[in-house]
């Protein structure tokens, strides 16, 4: 075995200087392209060495760890020479590709190790998935950190499978009779489960048993109204009462809007009427300016809330307002009120009475002593009566409307000395 290692050594050296002997007729750039070549076989041929020493030496000393995605790019490298290494251990070929070329053989190879272990989607390539596995079999040191996907599929000889076509979809069995769905149906693959320990993990292991028809299930989408505009968007939700866990047919829950600045303009020239787009409009001198608001109700955290959207301004007639006041009454802490009814409905207050004005409580009243009788005003000044008259107090009476019932208020506002009639 070892002369069998000499001799290739110097078979592949004398590769190499079989082609520097022509290489004083290449151009700079053709020699600077056969050296990079002359480097990418040297390593190769290493490589190859290395491996057939550890061949010699046993199967149990050969490790190497895969840190590199590869494909059919990667040919002439050495870590395809280490693929197929690894590929040749588990027993499967890459024949007819040479020992560092990658191509449909060796896709097929690879394709063959991810199913052995479950490995998807199954791709043919080299990937994260399959590095890892390879990993866990040949990588040198600490490959315990390494995690993959640990179920297993398998067909055992069942060839179920969904079919979609344009004419619907079927349901094949094992034994490759399709059943062919209603409408509201789709078709699901059924596996049978069990666990397997391997390499120190348990594995799941799922055998494809069957394809069925099962119902649809059906989104029934109840959305609630879009929320006002915030910037530049306007949201709303939607809730699937049947619980399909899908987003199928899903409503938009977004929508992009515009912000309305709409405003009305008091000033001393007149009253304006500003759009969402910032058109002004003129209202005449018998109109006033009016913003208008799109009413929706949305519904959140178990309360419905309306929702009143900015979306415009108007000039509208003015509306004068017929005020109907219950009076003033009593004067009560210093102070008399009253109510005042527009039957109009203007929705404004422009020209409403005073609601209240302050007053002072009234204290007159009429004293009589040995010496006559004298009368006291609100003010507390005091006047003495003629012999033959008399003092009685002075009221002011209002009438006020309250409850639908008139009301009679007398309000004490002096005293006076008069002559009582015989």
């Amino acid at each position: 075995m070892k002369f069998k290692i000499f001799l290739f050594i110097i078979l592949a050296f004398a590769f190499c200087f079989s082609a520097v002997v022509s290489v004083q007729a290449m151009t700079e750039q053709e020699r600077q392209a056969l050296i990079a070549q002359l480097q990418q076989q040297i390593a190769i041929l290493m490589q190859q060495v290395q491996q057939m020493a550890a061949q010699q030496q046993g199967s149990s000393s050969w490790c190497h760890t895969f840190n590199t995605n590869l494909g059919y790019a990667n040919s002439g490298s050495v870590e395809v020479l280490n693929l197929h290494l690894a590929l040749q251990r588990q027993g499967i070929s890459y024949s007819p590709d040479d020992i560092y070329i990658y191509s449909t053989a060796t896709m097929a190879a690879v394709l063959n190790f991810q199913t052995r272990y479950g490995i998807t989607p199954l791709t043919g390539y080299l990937g994260p998935k399959t590095r890892i596995r390879l990993n866990q079999l040949y990588g040198c040191g600490d490959t315990t950190n390494n995690s993959y996907d640990s179920t297993i599929y398998k067909t055992d000889g069942c060839n179920a499978e969904c079919v979609n076509q344009s004419d619907g979809t079927y349901a094949v069995d094992c034994g490759g009779n399709p059943t062919k769905c209603a409408p509201d149906q789709t078709c699901q693959k059924n596996y049978d489960t069990s666990y397997a320990y391997s390499s120190g993990s348990v594995q799941t292991i799922k055998t494809l048993n069957g394809a069925e028809c099962i119902t649809t299930c059906i989104p029934n989408w109840q959305c609630t109204n879009f929320g006002p505009c915030l910037n530049s968007q306007q949201a709303r939700t939607c809730t699937d009462t049947n619980n399909c866990s899908t987003t199928t047919n899903r409503p938009e829950v977004t929508q992009l809007c515009t912000s309305c600045v709409a405003d009305c303009l008091f000033q001393p020239d007149g009253t304006y009427a500003v759009d969402c787009s910032g058109n002004t409009e003129m209202c005449n001198i018998t109109q006033t300016c009016k913003k208008i608001y799109d009413t929706s109700t949305t519904y959140n955290n178990g309360t419905a809330q309306t929702v009143q959207t900015l979306s415009g301004t108007e000039c509208v007639d003015k509306c004068i307002p017929s005020w109907q006041c219950s009076g003033l009454g009593p004067c009560i802490n210093g102070q008399r009120t009253q109510t005042c009814v527009d039957i109009d409905n203007c929705g404004t207050t422009d020209g409403r009475p005073n609601l209240s004005e302050l007053c002072t409580i009234c204290n007159a009243s009429c004293k009589t002593q040995s010496d006559g009788i004298y009368t006291i005003d609100c003010s507390g000044y005091v006047s003495k009566c003629g012999e033959d008259e008399i003092c009685r107090k002075v009221y002011d009476t209002t009438y006020t409307h309250n409850n639908g019932s008139i009301q009679t208020i007398n309000t004490l506002v002096g005293a006076e000395c008069y002559t009582p009639e015989e």
